[in-house]
């Protein structure tokens, strides 16, 4: 985890994190972890792990960090926590993430509309869409 936050905020020298939610077990689906992201005694960050479980034998499940702005949870953005794979292998999902830095979770995330998808890695970016929606659900309760 501290490599994603590394890999997201490459400036910021100790990041604190907070553990806020674990649940036991861990869900195949959903949030698995959620911190707080502090930095000079103040939260930056709103952190969740969240991973889905693609039924699929080819797919890898979707495992990846959401950095939320601790005031606005709006999307920061994403960092995945493994590889991200089609048929023809590995590949960057950079273009694909990028497309939610600075939307609220409440915003209309539709693929083929307000987001574009990936050829080949259509499980994959449903299961990112219906993670962030689940999210939003779960910060509102």
């Amino acid at each position: 985890l501290l490599a994603a936050v590394k890999q997201f905020s490459p400036d910021v020298a100790e990041p604190r994190l907070e553990l806020v939610y674990r649940p036991r077990p861990a869900p195949r689906s959903g949030v698995i972890e959620a911190f707080h992201m502090v930095v000079g005694g103040r939260p930056v960050y709103d952190l969740a792990v969240v991973r889905h479980d693609i039924a699929c034998p080819t797919c890898r499940d979707l495992l990846a960090v959401v950095f939320l702005e601790a005031n606005t949870q709006r999307v920061a953005g994403i960092v995945p926590l493994e590889a991200w794979e089609m048929g023809s292998g590995s590949f960057d999902p950079t273009p694909f993430l990028t497309q939610f830095a600075g939307r609220s979770l409440q915003d209309s995330l539709r693929v083929g509309h307000e987001i574009d998808g990936i050829s080949g890695a259509t499980l994959t970016v449903r299961a990112m869409l219906q993670q962030l929606s689940g999210l939003q659900s779960w910060l509102g309760s």
